[in-house]
């Protein structure tokens, strides 16, 4: 019988390997522990990143929509600022030929372009 009477025996080298195998399941067990207590920290912060994300880029789009009628409107704006300077001009002439008319029917050819610019 063996000296170790029945006792399983293991050699020197295996054990080695054995404890290297052990730490390194040891080590692994606490790497995966970690990560799991990474996932429970995380909760739901990846589902609300990806709403706050879309959001984001909603906002965006609306913002850029907004811009370009802003700028359509500030077109409009100038524009319509410029018929009226214009208007503006045509009247005052049209006031000063009043004075200079000599006719009846120029007067009132006159004042109907005045009625039509204040339209």
């Amino acid at each position: 019988m063996h000296p170790l009477n029945g006792a399983f025996f293991v050699s020197k080298r295996t054990r080695t390997s054995l404890n290297k195998s052990l730490e390194k399941l040891i080590e692994l067990q606490d790497i995966d522990t970690r990560l799991y207590e990474i996932e429970e920290l995380k909760g739901g912060l990846p589902e609300k990143v990806k709403t706050l994300a879309t959001q984001i880029e909603n906002l965006k789009t609306e913002n850029d929509e907004s811009s370009t009628r802003i700028d359509e409107i500030a077109k409009e704006v100038r524009s319509a600022a410029q018929i009226i300077e214009d208007g503006s001009v045509k009247l005052a002439k049209y006031k000063e030929q009043l004075y200079l008319v000599t006719s009846n029917k120029e007067y009132d050819a006159l004042l109907k372009e005045i009625d039509l610019i204040k339209s």
